[in-house]
C-alpha cells in the first residue's frame, strides 16, 4: 500500500497540484514541462534509497497518485534523479 512520500520525495510533491503532483524547481506551483525536468512520465520512479529492512528492495514514487513505498529492485521503474543535502 503506497503512502504520502517522506524523506527524499517529500520536498517536491504537492497533493494539489495534478498528475504529476511534483512542485516546480522553486516549489512555489505546480511542475511545468522543462522546469526542471522535461519528458516526465506519469508513473512510478525509483529513489535512490534502499529499504533499511530488505536491502534488496529500495523507494518508489508514483507520479499520478502521489504515493510512495518499497518494492524488489528487479521491478522495472524510470529513475528519478536526486541531489544530496546541504
Amino acid at each position: 500500500m503506497a503512502t504520502p512520500p517522506t524523506g527524499e520525495f517529500a520536498t517536491i510533491f504537492a497533493s494539489s497540484c495534478g498528475a504529476p503532483r511534483i512542485l516546480n524547481a522553486a516549489g512555489t506551483g505546480c511542475w511545468t514541462e522543462g522546469n526542471p525536468f522535461s519528458g516526465v512520465q506519469l508513473g512510478y520512479y525509483w529513489s535512490s534509497t534502499t529499504d533499511a529492512i530488505t536491502p534488496n528492495s529500495a523507494w518508489w514514487v508514483h507520479l499520478t497518485s502521489g504515493g510512495a513505498s518499497t518494492s524488489y529492485t528487479y521491478a522495472t521503474y524510470d529513475v528519478w534523479p536526486v541531489r544530496g543535502g546541504p
